[in-house]
Order: C-alpha cells, then sequence, then structure tokens
C-alpha cells in the first residue's frame, strides 16, 4: 500500500507497473483534477484533503497567523469550497450558490469556488454568481425573474457560473434532476444589523461529566437574515456553574486573546465555548454588543 502526495500524474503509469499495488491519496490539493484521479479511476482507492479544517501555523504573511487550506474555517463554519466538495461527493440533492464582485474574479474561475453567501453590493455593480450542485440543471431567478437555466454537463469545471447587475432583494437558485425541482437555496440582501441570534448544540449538561457546548452566534438584521459583512464585538457573560472557554470568529488575521470575553465577528458570525464545572444548576448565557438587540441563552446541568 501506497500513498501519493500531489502525484496525481503517476497514477496510471505505476498501476501498469505495479498492478497489484493498493495506490492512495494521502495528501492531496483542492483542484478538480486531484478528485478526477479518483473519480475515473477504480485502482484509486481514496483522497486526502490538505485540509479539512483550518488550523494555527503554516501562516503565508504577517498579521495571518493560520493556515486556510481547509473546507471549514477554525470555527468550524463550512466556506464555499465544502459546498463544492458536497456538490462532488453526494448522491442526495443538493445545491448552493454564493457571489463576488465581477471587479475582483478577473479570469480565475477557480476562485469562484469560495464566493461568498451574501448579497449585498452597491445598486448597477456587476457581479458572479456561482453555483455548486449535483443536480442535472439550475435556474437561478433575481426578484422573481428567471436569469436562464444552465446544465452541469456543461460546466468543465463542476461550477455554474451566471454574470448579472446587483439589485436588491432575493437571489433563488433550484436545481432539478429529471426535469424535476429538488433541490432550492435563496440569498437574501441584509438590512443594517439590529440583533443577536445565538443557538446551543446542548441545552443540558451532565453532572458528572465534563462536557461543552458550542453556542453559535450571528449577527441579523430586523427579519433574521445574517448581516454577513458584520463584525461587530461581542461580549459573552457566563453566570452559574461554567465556564467560557473562548471565542472564535475564524479569522486568520486576529491577534484577539482567546481567554478574553469579547471578540470581533467575522462575517457576521462568532462561536463561544462554554464547559459545564460538574455542579448542578441553571447556566446562563448572555451575549452582547453595542447597539444590538441582546441574545441570553440557558442550559441546565443535571
Amino acid at each position: 500500500m501506497v500513498g501519493y502526495n500531489y502525484l496525481e500524474s503517476r497514477y496510471p503509469d505505476d498501476h501498469k507497473k505495479y498492478p497489484d499495488r493498493v495506490i492512495y491519496g494521502s495528501e492531496n490539493g483542492m483542484n478538480l483534477t486531484a478528485w478526477s484521479a479518483v473519480a475515473e479511476n477504480d485502482f484509486i482507492s481514496a483522497q486526502y484533503l490538505w485540509t479539512g479544517i483550518d488550523y494555527l501555523g503554516e501562516a503565508r504573511k504577517w498579521p495571518s497567523r493560520s493556515s486556510e487550506a481547509g473546507l471549514l474555517d477554525l470555527a468550524g463554519f463550512k466556506k464555499g469550497e465544502f459546498y463544492f466538495r458536497q456538490s462532488l461527493w453526494t448522491k442526495s440533492p443538493m445545491i448552493y450558490i454564493g457571489t463576488s464582485a465581477i471587479a475582483n474574479t478577473g479570469n480565475n474561475r477557480r476562485g469562484g469556488r469560495n464566493a461568498a453567501p451574501v448579497w449585498n453590493y452597491n445598486t448597477g455593480d456587476s457581479v458572479r454568481v456561482s453555483c455548486y450542485t449535483n443536480c442535472d440543471e439550475a435556474e437561478l431567478f433575481l426578484n422573481g425573474k428567471s436569469m436562464g437555466k444552465k446544465s452541469l454537463t456543461d460546466a468543465k469545471e463542476k461550477v455554474l457560473y451566471w454574470n448579472t447587475v446587483y439589485q436588491p432583494g432575493e437571489l433563488v437558485i433550484k436545481g432539478f434532476k429529471d426535469k424535476k425541482e429538488t433541490s432550492h437555496y435563496a440569498l437574501k440582501t441584509a438590512d443594517e444589523a439590529y440583533a443577536i441570534k445565538a443557538v446551543t448544540d446542548k441545552n443540558s449538561f451532565a453532572k458528572n461529566k465534563k462536557q461543552m457546548a458550542h453556542i453559535e452566534v450571528e449577527i441579523v438584521d430586523k427579519n433574521g437574515t445574517v448581516v454577513y459583512n458584520a463584525q461587530n464585538e461581542i461580549d459573552v457573560q457566563v453566570e452559574g456553574p461554567a465556564t467560557l472557554l473562548g471565542l472564535e470568529s475564524g479569522s486568520s488575521v486576529s491577534h484577539e486573546d482567546y481567554k478574553s470575553n469579547k471578540r470581533k465577528a467575522l462575517r457576521g458570525r462568532l462561536l463561544a465555548y462554554i464547559q459545564g464545572n460538574l455542579k448542578a444548576g441553571v447556566i446562563k448565557v448572555t451575549i452582547r454588543s453595542f447597539g444590538l438587540k441582546m441574545a441570553v441563552l440557558q442550559i441546565k446541568a443535571l
């Protein structure tokens, strides 16, 4: 069994020379050809991307302090590349869109795979919409008007693109398999930041077990739409039998103290880590930001 790092070009000749060798990609990049080498050759057993999640270290240039190579950022939030991989690897119908100003995309079509889930630009801006899907076809709508239907078989890089002129409202993509709609995804123009929304993955702790809750914090407008460009400083206070272990925004250039109870949001989001103190009681988590409606959560330690 032999692992190959970034050497997909050697697969055919090595398999011909050593037909009994088990070949797998032990470290691979994000380019589509690296995946095609697996998908199109039955004798290749696997691919391991570098990397699944962003990590501290291997930063390219100050003030960056971490690698941004992952499908997920430091907080575990999904990037556009995550959904692109989902379109390649899953069978259940899925569809996703992100956007970027055409002035910033140039001819780098690969950059579309990390297009942002945001529909806030200046009126009249030229915008590229990038779609990742495993459906046969996709149709894009801007404020209810069709921008055209495209087929995945025509997309050499497995990404569908539409160029349009920005106008506020709602961008909707619909996916079709065998001419039937199977999935959809929408982006809405966000208004001014209004409130904090917080969701925890645990509503209770066992008092005799060391457990942790992840609280996802979002900055939203009056309609509940995430304000993607918001970078407000968030304050987290914990009362009761628990401790705030740290806060993570996913930023590669933030030098804020991980142990502080304050941190700036990135792309309108933040993650808080709350750990129980092995005691019974009610844990109250209060999340504030100046000028925004606060959020309060309770976690019971039983």
